[in-house]
């Protein structure tokens, strides 16, 4: 008898915490936003054929997921009451728009082919495959690839990776690298207080990028045939170019260099406080 009343309170205290699922799969139409908020847990979300919207969410018995449609799609709320995390897996039509507020949440988002919309504060936001992205996060780091639109993306304490975009990039963090490779962009805005930046990618005639580090190097990688009109500046560091520099102008008390590459045309400012500064041929020759 006793030891049938021990298993049955320790069954009664475990039945709280134990996992459990909730499937939901509702008919969507072919255009619309997914919403959902969590505070915490895991949500990965892909873009799948069809008009179903799919999801599978773990998690305690004090967790209620409730997922329903919206006027503009489709929305998932959740309500934790106790400290456990929700883990989501969730198949949204291709071409939807996906929308996240999250608080301790680590977002992935694939081949949706929509915009997308993250704000988060502790956890990490992946993004690939999709058409426009705005992504924002405090304590984590954002990686962002193959994207055919414009790409916002903020981080407080970690780095941000963009890679393989088609469309104007703004990237901004107070303490990581800025990393920017495989950008084809009329504008691009990178700027980092504690990290470095760096940036390889092609230079429109008439486009605008500046590059504005406080602590870091700025490490610019372009093509041989760019043209632009150049400034750059450093306070602390050192100055290198693989293309022929002729200064134009007087070196101001800032550090500042004027130069021209190729025709000019385009806007390319790089300004760094106590870092290099190094202007390079994305083909690796020096002249």
């Amino acid at each position: 008898m006793r030891r049938t009343l021990v298993c049955l309170a320790l069954a009664c205290l475990a039945s709280p915490a134990a996992a459990q699922r909730t499937d939901t799969r509702l008919e969507v139409g072919a255009t619309g936003t997914l919403r959902i908020d969590s505070q915490r847990g895991t949500i990965r979300i892909r873009g799948g054929a069809g008009r179903e919207l799919h999801v599978l969410a773990t998690h305690d018995a004090r967790t209620r997921v409730d997922v329903r449609r919206a006027e503009s799609g489709a929305r998932i709320e959740v309500e934790q009451r106790s400290g456990a995390g929700v883990d989501f897996e969730i198949v949204v039509p291709r071409g939807w728009a996906v929308n996240v507020d999250g608080l301790q949440t680590s977002v992935t988002i694939e081949d949706t082919e929509g915009d997308v919309d993250v704000e988060n504060v502790g956890g990490s936001i992946v993004v690939r495959g999709v058409r426009t992205a705005r992504l924002e996060t405090v304590h984590g780091s954002v990686q962002v690839s193959d994207v055919r639109g414009s790409v916002h993306a903020e981080s407080v304490n970690q780095a941000i990776r963009i890679s393989n975009v088609v469309g104007d990039v703004t990237a901004e963090s107070v303490n990581g690298a800025v990393l920017l490779t495989g950008i084809n962009a009329g504008a691009v805005d990178a700027s980092s207080v504690n990290g470095r930046i760096e940036f390889t990618g092609s230079i429109a005639d008439r486009g605008s990028y500046t590059f504005d580090t406080h602590q870091g190097d700025v490490i610019v990688n372009v093509p041989a045939a760019t043209n632009a009109d150049v400034s750059v500046a450093t306070h602390n560091g050192s100055i290198e170019a693989d293309f022929p520099v002729q200064v134009r102008g007087d070196v101001t008390r800032r550090g500042e260099l004027r130069f021209q590459i190729g025709r000019g045309g385009a806007v390319l400012r790089a300004e760094s406080f106590n870092g290099a500064i190094r202007i390079r041929r994305a083909d690796g020759r020096t002249r």
